[in-house]
């Protein structure tokens, strides 16, 4: 089924079914990699968990999880630090 036939039989925009269904995906791959989970994050895994984990929409097992990858990859504090710094900016400019 398209967006397009989606956003009709549901009643809303494209854009809106689009972003329900990135947010589910996201959702659905931060569920499965916790339930999967057996000792620390690769980088890969803890990649596209860091902006959720910015925006504390993780549950409290995946976001302790990053915090200790985080902890251990210098790749991942450097990257968060940077985003960090971004929204302090931001704020700031407000």
């Amino acid at each position: 089924m398209s967006y397009r036939q989606i956003a009709r039989t549901l009643k809303m925009s494209e854009s809106a079914v689009e972003t329900l269904l990135y947010r589910a995906r996201l959702r659905f791959k931060e569920e499965y990699l916790a339930s999967q989970r057996e000792g620390e994050l690769s980088h890969e895994e803890a990649l596209p968990l860091l902006a959720p984990y910015l925006a504390g929409k993780l549950r409290r097992p995946q976001a302790e999880a990053v915090r200790d990858h985080i902890a251990t990859c210098a790749k991942c504090a450097r990257r968060i630090g940077r985003r960090r710094l971004k929204e302090q900016r931001r704020s700031a400019t407000r």
